[in-house]
């Protein structure tokens, strides 16, 4: 997979980076948990700080464009950020998840 930027643009009011570019890939699109770990290494952020808006596939190429923004600290991602469904279920899930880890340390 190559991850082209195209264009940044920093948006101070909401502490954040916004980014868009192209990526080329051989295969299937890419996920969005791929985009966000080669994203993150390339402009040197935390992962959790990334956050990937739209892929956008064009017909019959190997390529996507995609939309996304890099928050400056976890404070403004959380208040830029609209909690959805999708992951309020999923932070739950890890909630329920590391108090069973901590349940069964207690028994042992």
């Amino acid at each position: 997979m190559k991850l082209t930027i195209i264009e940044q643009h920093e948006n101070q009011l909401l502490h954040r980076i916004e980014l868009q570019g192209k990526i080329e890939f051989d295969g299937a699109t890419p996920s969005n948990n791929d985009l966000h770990a080669e994203l993150s290494s390339k402009i040197k952020k935390e992962a959790g700080l990334v956050v990937i808006k739209q892929i956008k596939n064009f017909f019959s190429l190997h390529e996507a464009a995609f939309t996304a923004v890099a928050y400056s600290n976890l404070a403004a991602k959380q208040k830029a950020e609209p909690m959805t469904k999708h992951l309020r279920k999923k932070e739950e899930e890890a909630r329920k998840k590391s108090q069973a880890e901590s349940e069964s340390k207690k028994e042992a």
